[in-house]
C-alpha cells in the first residue's frame, strides 16, 4: 500500500472505509487503525493535539511493525525524533503563548516521521 494511497482516502472520506480494509487485511493492529481514523477526523482539533494523536500513531506503528520492517528501517532514529516532537508538544503545551511557527515545523516533523514509517511498514 503506498503512502499516496493512504492520502487519497484521507483527502475523500468516502474512502476511509477502503483504507482501514486495507489496513486490516495487511494485519495493522486496531489501535494503530483507530489512531489512523482520528487522524482523519482530526478536523478542528487544537494543531498539538493532532501532533500528539500522530504520534501516538506513530509510537503503535513502531511498536507492532517493527520486527516486520526491514533490517535496514532506522527504527532507532525514528525513536530518537519521536522523542524529540514529543517533547516539543509538551513543552508547546506548557507554554501560555503557543508559537505558531514553532508548531507548524513539529507537523511537518511529525508527517515527515509519519510518512517515512508507514510507508516502510506498508512495503
Amino acid at each position: 500500500m503506498a503512502v499516496g494511497f493512504m492520502t487519497a482516502c484521507l483527502a475523500n472520506p468516502e474512502m476511509l472505509d477502503k483504507l482501514v480494509t486495507s489496513l486490516q487485511h495487511l494485519h495493522f493492529s486496531e489501535r494503530l487503525i483507530a489512531l489512523i481514523e482520528k487522524m482523519h477526523t482530526s478536523k478542528g482539533q487544537e494543531p498539538l493535539a493532532v501532533i500528539q494523536t500522530r504520534c501516538d500513531a506513530m509510537q503503535e506503528l513502531i511498536n507492532t511493525r517493527a520486527a516486520e520492517l526491514a533490517d535496514d528501517a532506522p527504527i532507532e532514529a525514528w525513536h530518537a525524533e519521536l522523542n524529540k516532537i514529543q517533547r516539543g508538544v509538551e513543552m508547546l503545551q506548557k507554554d501560555p503563548v503557543q508559537d505558531r511557527k514553532k508548531i507548524k515545523a513539529l507537523q511537518q516533523r511529525s508527517k515527515k516521521l509519519w510518512d517515512s514509517a508507514f510507508r516502510a511498514a506498508a512495503e
